[in-house]
């Protein structure tokens, strides 16, 4: 009994530490992951398994002609039911991860030249304004702490070097009562 209420404290706590995940771009993307400070091992993806497209093209071409059969307003419909499901889903997900995900620490900084002032300058220009407008799409699904960014043109030569960092943290529980919302509501509108 004394095992098993440790085994639940434990368990608790784990639950409400707090969890990171790290995102660095330096011409490679690279992440890691924290829970509660200590670093988390993530397994490194093995070979992926040859598909053969033809086939898998082919098996498609036979059920578009097998389907086209089917009532057309009868598949309208159970489309567009679909399609209300998956976009109630989502509403729901981009509220909750605004509320419970926040991005910690965000810092962008990019160099880049064309080689010749005017067409540098519109280049530069061009990624203030796309830079911004992402961070603006991130900030509507995530809480963001002030962005760091920092665009700097190079008039002497032609080249484009990035680097990215972000640093998200959330907590797992709230992972998890997340998890839970998207199950009940998809199963609720199954029905």
């Amino acid at each position: 009994m004394i095992i098993l209420f440790a085994l639940l404290i434990i368990f608790m706590t784990i639950l409400f530490l707090p969890l990171r995940v790290k995102i660095k771009y330096n011409n490679k993307l690279s992440y890691s992951l924290s829970l509660g400070g200590i670093p988390v091992p993530i397994p490194k993806k093995g070979k992926k398994k040859h598909v053969n497209y033809k086939e898998k093209e082919h098996e498609a071409a036979k059920n578009i002609k097998e389907d086209t059969h089917k009532d057309f307003s009868d598949n309208l419909e159970k489309l567009a039911a679909k399609i209300s499901k998956y976009i109630d889903i989502l509403k729901t997900v981009l509220y909750l991860t605004k509320k419970y995900i926040r991005m910690d620490k965000l810092m962008v900084q990019i160099s880049s030249g064309t080689g010749e002032a005017a067409s540098t300058a519109v280049c530069v220009g061009i990624l203030w304004g796309s830079v911004y407008n992402v961070i603006g799409l991130i900030g509507e699904i995530l809480t963001i702490d002030i962005p760091t960014v920092n665009i700097n043109p190079d008039y002497e030569k032609a080249s484009f070097k990035a680097y990215a960092k972000c640093i998200i943290s959330t907590r797992i529980v709230y992972i998890i009562l997340i998890g839970i919302i998207i199950l009940f509501k998809s199963v609720r509108k199954d029905k």
